[in-house]
Parts: structure tokens; sequence; C-alpha cells
């Protein structure tokens, strides 16, 4: 693993969500009460009184969105993810211009166009089943101004793009437990350095096989985003990257943002930050 450095101090730990239990949802995906449709052969819809969500077939919980809350983010994966919003020291009132490299089931989308008036996300998916199922299933508004939805593969669409100037760009594809191989070319992530703004913010979810391929892919990002957090999420193999080609804001800064957040949301993200870690400099 990466040799540690400087840890972002978190506030003091809120325990959201209360009544999510990713467990129990697991346990009740193998009962037939749960069950709403086949999308593949390995993906299932399911729902309850409180949450709808896709559940894969080898044990695991593809997108889960709450009934009453849509816009709400259950995922720690995600959660992680989104302190790249205090990194950026962007707040809800002000234009955001985001890329997601993985679309699932649709809850960076919920999430963004429910905070973000001032908003321009571009979805990325590959798998068109995936696409439907979020427009129908999970609150995604396919007709939205500020939502694209793109049926593409992740690599492909990233190399068609000039100088985008996204501000954040979200990365969490796979294929079933596996990455797709531009995770594992260093050009993925020149393209993706290419078309981020002079301070703009990667956030990658990574599930690497072992060590070696973690090492791997973290110098092919360092490459062209030298300044990197990372992130290990306790009881998983996930791993979370934030790379920047500029040094982020300072530590107080980043938490200070972080709090101001916070007051909208229904987690910490303070929290969140805190789980963050701050690789050496090249």
């Amino acid at each position: 693993m990466p040799k540690e450095s400087t840890k972002l101090q978190a506030g003091k730990p809120v325990a959201p969500f209360s009544e999510f239990d990713i467990n129990q949802l697991i346990y009740l995906s193998q009962r037939d009460a749960t069950f709403v449709q086949a999308v593949s052969d390995t993906l299932t819809l399911r729902e309850n009184n409180n949450w709808r969500w896709l559940y894969s077939t080898d044990r695991t919980l593809v997108s889960i969105m709450d009934l009453k809350r849509a816009e709400r983010i259950v995922s720690t994966n995600q959660q992680i993810m989104l302190a790249s919003l205090a990194l950026l020291g962007v707040q809800f009132d002000q234009t955001l211009k985001v890329l997601n490299l993985g679309l699932g089931g649709g809850a960076f989308e919920r999430f963004f166009s429910y905070y973000f008036n001032q908003l321009k996300l571009t979805s990325v998916e590959l798998d068109n089943r995936l696409i439907e199922l979020a427009i129908k299933q999970f609150a995604v508004e396919s007709a939205s101004s500020k939502i694209d939805l793109i049926n593409n593969s992740a690599d492909a669409f990233i190399q068609q793009q000039e100088n985008q100037n996204y501000q954040l760009v979200l990365c969490d594809i796979f294929s079933g437990n596996r990455h797709p191989s531009c995770i594992q070319s260093p050009d993925f992530y020149h393209h993706i350095a290419k078309n981020l703004s002079a301070t703009g913010v990667l956030a990658i979810n990574l599930l690497p096989a072992d060590n070696k391929q973690l090492l791997n892919i973290l110098v092919l990002i360092r490459q062209v985003m030298p300044w990197t957090l990372i992130a290990e999420i306790a009881g998983t193999r996930n791993i979370i990257f934030i790379a920047s080609k500029s040094p982020f804001v300072k530590g107080p800064l980043a938490l200070q943002h972080a709090k101001t957040l916070s007051a909208q949301l229904d987690w910490d993200l303070t929290e969140s930050l805190g789980q963050l870690t701050l690789l050496p400099n090249l």
C-alpha cells in the first residue's frame, strides 16, 4: 500500500442514515418479496417500503435509492468521493461543471440536480439498460437541462473531448467486479487531466485485484495529476483516489468548506473528508 502521510482532521463523527443497513438489504435481496424485475443475468431490481436498489449475484449492492429522499447519498464510497466538493471550495449556489463516468443507478445525478441550480452534468454509461433503468426506476430526469446522458464507454467518450474544463470528474466504472481495461491505461488519465480545469479534481472508486495493481494505477494517475488523496473503505477492498493537477486547498480551509456544505446535507462531509490521506508529493 502507498505510504501514509498527513491525515486531514475530521469533525465529530455523525452517524447518518441510522435506518440504513447494507447487510439487511443484502439479506432481503435473497427474498422473493423484494423482487421487482430482472435487469440482466446478474442484476435484479429490488424494493421494500424504504429503499429501491440494484442487487448483483455476487452479493453486492450496485445502487441504492431512498424512496422518501431520492437525492440522499447513502453509499460510503460516494460520500467520500463527494468530499472533493470541499477541496474545490464550491458552494451549492455556484456554477458547477461535472463529468460522471459510470451512471449506475443515478445517485450522483439525483444529488447534483437537487443541490446545484447552476449545474452542467454529463453522465456517461456504456450499458443502455442502466440508462433506461435510471430514468424509469431511479428518478433520473432524461429531459433535464442540467444533465446530459451519453450512451458510450468512458474511454471512448473522454478521448473525444478537448479542454472541457470540468471542475469535477467522477469515475466509478465496473463490469461485474472488474474494471474495464482503460483503468490501467495512461492515455485514459491523460485525457481526463486534459479536460479538467486548472484546479479541477478527479474522484475515482477502485476495486484493485491486489496491491501491485493498485500501485500501478496510482503511478498512472500521479503522472498527470500529482496531488493525490487516498481512502480505504473499511470492510471492503474499495479504494478511493482524489487527484488534481494543482495543490489542494489547505486542510483547515477544506474543513471549513465541508462544514458549510454539511449544514445542507444529510451526512457530515467533514467525516468523509477526514477519511482521506494526503500522499507525499512526488
